[in-house]
């Protein structure tokens, strides 16, 4: 059996190296190419939004690969529910004209960052 820090630990390798590191990455080379073309004022809430979608999309992907180590679930009305297996697919719930960003987000839409 693991110990509780073998877990954490195990769950913040797939954070930093699934979520941080690649989003990370492309926010670099998203800034550079921007500030290059003197232009990242005019792209900051693109480049934000999607860095954002990107971080979402990749968070929420580690539950659907990884759902024998790590699950996301819903306590409630005396229910446990795996939020995976009520999702056609999870990490993507956030996309789309019906996605979470357009129907509650308060600062974008998601036709404004992409």
């Amino acid at each position: 059996m693991k110990t509780d820090k073998e877990i954490l630990d195990r769950l913040g390798e797939l954070l930093i190296k699934k979520v941080f590191d690649s989003n990370y990455e492309i926010l670099k080379q998203n800034i550079s190419f921007y500030l290059e073309q003197k232009q990242l004022s005019n792209n900051i809430d693109k480049v934000t939004g999607n860095i954002m979608i990107s971080l979402l999309f990749d968070f929420l992907k580690i539950f659907e690969e990884h759902e024998e180590e790590y699950k996301i679930v819903y306590h409630g009305e005396g229910k446990e529910i795996n939020l995976v297996e009520i999702s056609e697919m999870l990490k993507a719930e956030h996309l789309g004209e019906n996605g979470w960003i357009v129907k509650y987000s308060k600062q974008t839409k998601q036709d404004e960052i992409i």
